[in-house]
């Protein structure tokens, strides 16, 4: 077996300069998400709010045959204080944001590249303290080897379970969009054309579609002001992109297309304006979406039913295979047919450190509990959005009329009238 050479970029500078041989590389990967692209990691991690500034040390780890790239891992290390001390974490470039990160690398050298990848990680003479893998999902190369090769003498590992990713078929299962709504449930169908059709009836209804640089960045407002009628119009709620500066930031330079990826939005609008509004990313193969929002006083006849299918129409036409929905709320997205991906992170605890001690005494602290204090049925009601329930009432802001848009090169604008929805769904009437 040839020898693989594994050194790490401390640069985001410097890793731009690796760009055109990373995607190469995730073009042909096993999952070519718009989450993993190296662009995507950069223009991120440039634009994060919880270390503005750039307050971390990048850790991009290329993985080379000969001068061939046979992979790249995008890590981060920081530092955060616990108990008077400041540990050292090694995690993933970009941990907040995006879908199950993971490495890179085409499928026939993907084991290979993460267990050369790894021992280098878990060298001795490492500076970290902690390993901290993200959104892990059971097909991950990266936390297999991690497991397997981290000797139990020098490393504790805790592997502690998240809520599902959920990922909707697209083009990779149905071939037309009347073939995706006829695999919804029966009664969820015929709820989605009953609410269609009492939108319908609150007034001019369109659905704008749109996507590229060239028009996104006029419409990103227009989203926003949206924000601010909904229910993440509280800061305390921590759900929406005007939460803080930075993120701000971050979305104008995805709706300018810096990350790598083709920004796009769907858009419900009576009489001209937006009243919901779902903002997603197009990759090469598969597409995700980030945002998603309504206008609570239009609540009563719940425009957002229509992001979701009306994106998975685009994808389709498109011929993309999935559109990724991340996690939480998996009850909502499993009824679009969202397949639920479980997911842990994955923790290595260097041992000897006050970090490991930490974790385990908390481990055994929390398995003594459960001994001594079995957990009863709990039968209390689920509320499935709380934050979205405990949004003071009040006055909103005004709503933002729709900005003139001229798409320009391969970049879209499309409308459909009430007529044309009405056709989509099947509704034999208005």
């Amino acid at each position: 077996m040839p020898h693989l050479d594994v050194h790490v970029i401390t640069s985001l500078k410097e890793a731009e300069g690796f760009q055109r041989e990373a995607n190469e590389v995730h073009a042909e990967c096993s999952r070519p998400d718009v989450f993993s692209t190296l662009g995507f990691c950069l223009h991120t991690a440039r634009n994060d709010e919880y270390h503005p500034g750039g307050d971390f040390e990048p850790q991009l780890y290329l993985c080379h045959e000969g001068s061939r790239l046979l992979g790249y891992l995008p890590l981060r290390m920081t530092r955060e204080r616990r108990f008077g001390l400041r540990p050292k974490r090694l995690e993933f470039l970009v941990p907040h944001f995006g879908d199950r990160p993971h490495l890179v690398a085409r499928p026939r050298d993907e084991d290979r590249v993460a267990e050369a990848m790894m021992d280098v990680i878990l060298a001795h003479g490492q500076p970290w303290s902690v390993l901290t893998l993200h959104q892990q999902d059971e097909q991950s190369a990266l936390r297999r080897a991690a497991i397997e090769r981290s000797p139990r003498w020098r490393f504790w590992p805790l592997e502690i379970p998240l809520t599902p990713a959920s990922v909707i078929p697209a083009a990779e299962r149905f071939s037309t969009f009347k073939d995706y709504l006829d695999a919804l449930q029966a009664d969820f169908r015929s709820d989605v054309r009953r609410g269609l059709r009492k939108l319908l009836k609150a007034g001019r209804v369109e659905y704008l579609v749109a996507e590229g640089p060239s028009v996104m960045p006029a419409l990103l407002p227009v989203y926003i002001a949206l924000e601010h009628r909904s229910w993440k119009r509280d800061p305390g709620t921590k759900a929406g992109i005007t939460r803080d500066p930075v993120r701000v930031q971050l979305f104008e330079g995805w709706a300018r297309g810096e990350n790598g990826a083709r920004p796009g939005a769907g858009f419900v609008l009576i009489d001209g304006k937006a009243v919901a509004g779902m903002l997603y990313s197009v990759g090469e193969h598969d597409s995700s979406g980030l945002e998603m929002v309504f206008d609570d006083d239009w609540s009563a006849v719940s425009p957002g039913t229509l992001l979701v299918p009306m994106t998975v129409l685009r994808m389709i036409e498109e011929h993309k295979r999935t559109v990724g929905m991340m996690h939480s709320y998996g009850y909502y997205k499993s009824r679009w047919l969202g397949e639920s991906i479980p997911m842990t992170t994955l923790k290595l605890f260097r041992l000897g450190t006050p970090e490991s001690v930490r974790a385990i005494a908390g481990k055994l602290y929390r398995l003594a509990r459960e001994q001594l204090r079995p957990s009863a049925e709990d039968d209390t009601k689920v509320v499935h959005n709380p934050a979205r329930r405990s949004v003071a009432t009040g006055a909103l802001p005004p709503m933002t009329p729709l900005p003139a848009l001229e798409p320009r090169g391969n970049d879209l604008v499309r409308r459909y009238d009430a007529a044309q929805l009405a056709s989509l769904f099947g509704l034999t009437k208005q």
